[in-house]
């Protein structure tokens, strides 16, 4: 009897290890293919090998599993983390996992319909957002603990998690959408009115969320796109420019569902001594101060026209560099024609990633190309009051945005709009192109 249980162990060792195992090779689209070479990512294209370059100080390590993304790139799982190529460069490049995103060394990927990646990790199981890569990871229902060997998409859907002794299914999206319950700001409950403060505004929020898994927050200002954790239950936030603004928050469960955002509006007044008029009050006094010591002083060296003229010169000169200085301390003067200091004295760092964001739309022929922002429809003064709310949308809203954008006077139909960042990361051999990153996409159905 023992003698059969172990025989038993043994070909589900081995029955786990061969599904495991990743494909060698991936074809990337238009002819061009992917090849695991031990450490080395190896593209085939019309009969030459290139071997895709590491950035210094980021090697992948043994290379494990490819999963292609129908949207643009190829996740790679190696050895040394997640990484990603696209057909556009020739370089292989390290994705910096955020919070919540499992932790440790992967040994198999899985990307679904909503472009969620799924990864199991020599620690870890759990998934991460692909246009930001924050994430959650820990216990899932009817999965083991850690280590794990692979993961593969089930045969009756969902997910395969291997492990060095069998494999374990998991259905994502089960059970009631996670929802944001009670919200409290400075210890009082918020009854949905419009909260409001005078500059500089500290504020702590505080709120409950229920959802599969247990719920976490996430939070944005002014309707960025960028989701920001929750402390806990409770988060301070600081930094409130003076004008009205918004704090969207939302509940993330398990499987990243997003419930819909709650809104806190908060009007955020300037103090008496930053308003409009105590600026212009206070600057045309100093304005006068100054002429009036500068005329009397060229009265005493003669007098004369071209003096007077220094002096109103020399004061409107005081007079704007004061303001400029004004500018750069205090947050209402930022906007032309009062620019500040601060906007110059950003620092980049090595390994540091930016570059663009675009909308692009992919027209049924597969060319892809910049989006006409203007056929949405909308009013907008910069690119990101289009692309931010297609961002923060669910995919109800980002179908209702290709419908508008197909619905165009134009007749032109394209089958999917896409954000796309198309990045560099700083080295210290400088700024080297890795692989463009689809922030978030919609397609027409098929």
């Amino acid at each position: 009897m023992q003698r059969n249980k172990t025989l038993a162990a043994l070909v589900g060792i081995l029955a786990a290890s061969c599904l495991a195992q990743p494909p060698a090779r991936i074809d990337e689209g238009d002819g061009s293919v992917l090849e695991a070479r031990g450490d080395r990512v190896v593209r085939l294209e019309d009969g030459v090998e290139t071997v895709l370059r590491e950035l210094p100080g980021r090697p992948s390590g043994r290379i494990r599993q490819f999963e292609s993304d129908p949207h643009g790139g190829t996740f790679v799982a190696a050895e040394n983390g997640l990484f990603l190529v696209h057909p556009s460069v020739d370089t292989i490049d390290r994705i910096e996992l955020r919070d919540g995103a499992p932790q440790g060394s992967p040994v198999g990927i899985v990307l679904d319909d909503a472009r969620r990646l799924w990864i199991a990790t020599d620690r870890a199981f759990g998934v991460v957002n692909t246009g930001f890569f924050y994430g959650r990871s820990g216990k899932y229902p009817g999965v083991p603990g850690p280590p794990y060997t692979g993961l593969r998409h089930h045969p009756d859907g969902g997910l395969e998690v291997l492990t060095a002794r069998a494999s374990f299914r998991y259905v994502p999206d089960q059970g009631a959408p996670p929802e944001v319950g009670d919200i409290a700001t400075d210890g009082d409950p918020w009854d949905g009115e419009t909260l409001t403060g005078t500059w500089p505004i500290s504020m702590d929020i505080a709120a409950a969320a229920a959802g599969a898994g247990g719920a976490t927050l996430r939070w944005v200002i002014d309707g960025h796109h960028n989701w920001r954790p929750f402390s806990g239950d409770g988060h301070r936030i600081d930094g409130l420019n003076p004008g009205d603004r918004t704090i969207d928050i939302v509940a993330i469960d398990r499987d990243l569902r997003r419930s819909p955002p709650v809104t806190l509006r908060l009007r955020c007044s300037y103090p008496w001594w930053l308003r409009p008029e105590a600026l212009v009050g206070g600057s045309g006094a100093f304005a006068a101060l100054v002429l009036g010591a500068l005329l009397i002083l060229a009265r005493r060296n003669g007098g004369g026209r071209p003096r007077y003229a220094r002096a109103l010169m020399s004061t409107i000169i005081l007079t704007w560099l004061v303001l400029q200085l004004a500018a750069g301390l205090f947050p209402h003067a930022r906007g032309w024609p009062f620019c500040g200091f601060s906007m110059y004295t950003g620092k980049s760092h090595e390994n540091d990633i930016g570059g663009p964001v675009t909308m692009a739309v992919a027209t049924a022929q597969g060319e892809e190309r910049s989006a006409d922002l203007r056929r949405f429809g909308f009013v907008f003064d910069t690119r990101w009051q289009v692309i931010r709310p297609f961002l923060n949308g669910d995919p109800a809203f980002r179908r209702h945005m290709l419908d508008l954008y197909n619905g165009a006077k134009d007749g032109e139909q394209v089958r999917a709009i896409r954000v796309v960042q198309y990045r560099t990361r700083l080295t210290g051999a400088g700024k080297i192109p890795v692989a463009p990153l689809v922030m978030g996409t919609v397609e027409a159905p098929r």
